[in-house]
């Protein structure tokens, strides 16, 4: 639809006022059957339904909906699942029944890197997980199977936080990774389809594998 120059278009600023938890918005996904809008912040999952707030954060002194109150990445699957990645662990929520589970993808001494959660993309009945550590989990939503694909990049300097997942139309996936300068291309089933593909001459202060060239820069944050 094409909007006229002359047409006045009304935005509402939403903030700390309203409810938000906090004002650092890491992520924004909608849903598409009930219309609700979840918003993730470094102090909690909010669900806005047009009118008001209503703000999920982890709990200290009894049980707890999430693992920590920084939200990380938010999908929403075909089944119309919440899937809620955080800095220590991915959740899943769902919403007819209000229910929250937490989803086991390390183990519970596993390094902090691998636990965190950095990237969600939902596809059919699959949901794509990057980590911290470079590695990505695929898990199959209908089963709550996990499939550990591990690095696609290994521990080159190129393993760094993942940082954007996106499918092409034949299937496969193409991972975007924090600070550069890698971009990642591999088959559903995890295959590594190519060399990683270099963004030659470009360094960021992050990543300190060289010199940097770049005042800053955060890699390949958003795919579509």
């Amino acid at each position: 639809q094409t909007v006229r120059m002359d047409q006045t278009i009304r935005f509402d600023r939403l903030g700390l006022g309203d409810g938000l938890p906090q004002s650092h918005v890491t992520t924004i996904v909608q849903d598409g059957s009930v219309g609700f809008m979840w918003f993730g912040t470094e102090e909690g999952l909010a669900r806005y339904d047009g009118t008001e707030f209503k703000v999920y954060q982890h709990r200290v002194d009894g049980p707890s909906p999430l693992p920590s109150s920084s939200i990380t990445a938010l999908a929403l699957d075909a089944r119309g699942r919440l899937w809620i990645g955080t800095d220590k662990g991915l959740v899943s929520y769902d919403v007819t029944a209000d229910v929250f589970a937490p989803v086991a993808l390390a183990a519970p001494d596993a390094p902090a890197a691998s636990v965190a959660v950095t990237a969600l993309f939902a596809a059919g009945e699959s949901l794509w997980v990057g980590h911290g550590d470079g590695s990505v989990d695929r898990i199959d939503v209908a089963s709550r199977a996990i499939a550990h694909l591990g690095k696609p990049n290994g521990d080159q300097e190129g393993a760094l936080p993942v940082s954007a997942l996106a499918r092409d139309r034949d299937g496969s996936l193409w991972i975007g990774d924090e600070f550069g300068p890698w971009l990642l291309h591999f088959a559903r089933a995890g295959r590594l389809l190519t060399a990683p593909i270099p963004l030659p001459g470009v360094r960021a202060p992050e990543n300190a594998a060289g010199s940097p060239n770049l005042a800053g820069s955060k890699g390949f944050e958003g795919m579509a």
